[in-house]
């Protein structure tokens, strides 16, 4: 989605707006009412009173005033997990290695630090498995 939001300066709900939306990545133009000489006219036709007033672009839909829950924020083109890279957690009590990678599957590798112990866990269940690392 992306929005255009007629704005002014000293405008409080202008600024609260544009700061919102930039945390969130959400697209976005502002026009200074009072820059652009038809803007002002373009928000009259369009019905609006005041600032801020957003068009969504998409859909042509319109409104005034400060809505957060009116803007879609884009979807993440990767979840955080497929941006990891692999490593070593180093080796079993029998030598054998252990490395950590990103997954898919919901299966998560947790280590804790009092006794040194990796335990799998898919999704709510633990694997019978436990290996002790050096």
């Amino acid at each position: 989605m992306s929005y255009t939001i007629y704005s002014q300066p000293g405008c409080g709900p202008c600024i609260s707006l544009a700061a919102m939306l930039k945390r969130r990545g959400i697209a976005h133009t502002i026009v200074n009412i009072r820059e652009d000489p038809g803007a002002a006219e373009r928000v009259a036709a369009l019905g609006g009173t005041g600032t801020p007033f957003t068009v969504n672009e998409d859909t042509g839909e319109c409104w005034g005033g400060f809505l957060p829950d009116r803007y879609t924020a884009p979807v993440p083109s990767q979840s955080p997990s497929q941006e990891a890279v692999e490593f070593s957690l180093g080796v079993t009590e029998d030598g054998t290695p252990v490395h950590w990678g990103p997954v898919t599957d919901g299966s998560l590798l947790v280590i804790t630090r009092e006794d040194t112990t990796a335990l799998g866990v898919v999704g709510h269940e633990v694997l019978a498995t436990r290996r002790r690392l050096r």
